[in-house]
């Protein structure tokens, strides 16, 4: 993959800031891809794994519009998606789990998800004014007291009945989420959707991650600050 010098460094500094927060470390962060930069083979890498870039789902990688700079945008559409090459089932806690995404311009409505499991029992999306998430669970966890805010939104599970989500600036947004937890399942993880998951939003999302055991609202809010750099 080629990058300009820019975002080059910026890449360096987002890993370093991972590392040195301790990020990377016992499956935290598990996944992330910041699918915003100039460069589509470096937009579909996992920067904590460079081995495992996303993989085409129904519809193809080439019909999942990618745009240099801001990312990727699955389109309203119910066979359309990039595998992110997670397993919830063995790389995610059953109560020590979540997922997110940064979205590029401000939110506009759309009620379909950004990143969903196979079985619909892991994902999220967010409205301009509140979101919905499913965090090992098939029932939905309802989250209001948003604005319409362009950036990082994070969901996460801290206990089998405790799901929170961050906004953009880091801080919990609306009331704690008390829908228990289910054993994680074996099932691919998508940003957008295919093979009968549902429809997909029709939004860009800069950056993608999942979050797979213990870690605390201070690290959400670090690994937001570290996304704002690199994309500022």
């Amino acid at each position: 993959a080629s990058m300009n010098g820019t975002q080059a460094g910026k890449l360096d500094d987002l890993y370093v800031g991972l590392k040195s927060a301790g990020l990377l470390a016992a499956n935290k962060v598990v996944s992330l891809r910041v699918h915003g930069v100039h460069d589509e083979t470096m937009a579909k890498l996992d920067i904590v794994d460079l081995s495992l870039a996303v993989q085409s789902a129904a519809g193809g990688a080439s019909n999942v519009p990618w745009v240099a700079g801001e990312g990727y945008n699955p389109g309203n559409t119910s066979a359309r998606g990039l595998n992110l090459q997670v397993n919830p089932s063995t790389e995610t806690s059953q109560n020590a789990a979540g997922l997110g995404a940064y979205y590029y311009g401000t939110l506009t409505t759309d009620s379909q998800f950004d990143l969903t499991s196979a079985d619909g029992t892991f994902g999220m999306y967010v409205f301009p004014t509140s979101a919905r998430a499913k965090i090992h669970t098939g029932s939905n966890q309802n989250f209001t007291g948003l604005t319409n805010a362009a950036g990082a939104y994070s969901v996460y599970r801290s206990a089998s009945t405790t799901t929170k989500l961050f906004g953009p600036d880091g801080t919990q947004k609306g009331s704690t989420s008390s829908t228990a937890s289910a054993t994680p399942s074996a099932v691919t993880v998508w940003l957008g959707a295919a093979g009968g998951s549902g429809l997909t939003a029709d939004r860009t999302i800069r950056a993608s991650w999942v979050l797979g055991s213990a870690i605390t609202e201070s690290d959400i809010d670090t690994l937001h600050d570290l996304l704002d750099a690199f994309f500022e």
